[in-house]
């Protein structure tokens, strides 16, 4: 069916380029990995002792999601995102509740403050991600398919990437 096929590929190039993103505003350059690290351990969710690892370990997971979308392991790419952008909203969620005033890093600098709409982003990524699992290994659409399908990823991808700065512009 070529719909399926174009839908997976679709979601291929936009989990591709979100978590493209997200790992390389966070590794970029030594002074990144140290903010990210940092905002890490702002965020008061693990002990001091761990927040290296932890901060290490999730860029580590994003990169991972991102490399296996390009190959025929992308089923796993997305059970792992969805574990990842759950485990995301879960922590989120408990940031916000707390009433912690962290900006939200996801994406590299945003002058968003973490709130319920990241959380809301977090989950609802992590449902289309958990529904990838089952369309990841679809054989591709044809040529213009491919065209269409990859753009459209990219295009929504960004959309995501850039919600804080649209909603900030927008709120004027």
């Amino acid at each position: 069916m070529q719909w399926e096929q174009s839908l997976a590929l679709g979601l291929r190039a936009a989990f591709f380029v979100l978590f493209l993103v997200a790992a390389g505003s966070k590794t970029w350059s030594a002074a990144a990995r140290r903010a990210f690290a940092g905002w890490v351990g702002d965020l008061g969710l693990v002990p001091s002792r761990s927040v290296g690892a932890v901060a290490k370990a999730a860029v580590a997971a994003e990169w991972s999601v991102a490399a296996l979308l390009l190959t025929p392991w992308a089923p796993v790419a997305f059970a792992l995102a969805t574990a990842l952008l759950a485990g995301f909203a879960a922590a989120t969620a408990i940031v916000v509740r707390r009433g912690t005033r962290a900006k939200c890093l996801c994406f590299g600098t945003s002058p968003a403050v973490l709130g319920r709409r990241h959380v809301v982003r977090d989950a609802a990524l992590a449902v289309v991600a958990a529904a990838g699992v089952g369309l990841g290994s679809a054989a591709l659409p044809p040529a213009a398919g491919i065209a269409v399908a990859g753009a459209g990823g990219c295009a929504v991808a960004l959309a995501v990437v850039l919600l804080d700065e649209f909603l900030e512009l927008f709120s004027l």
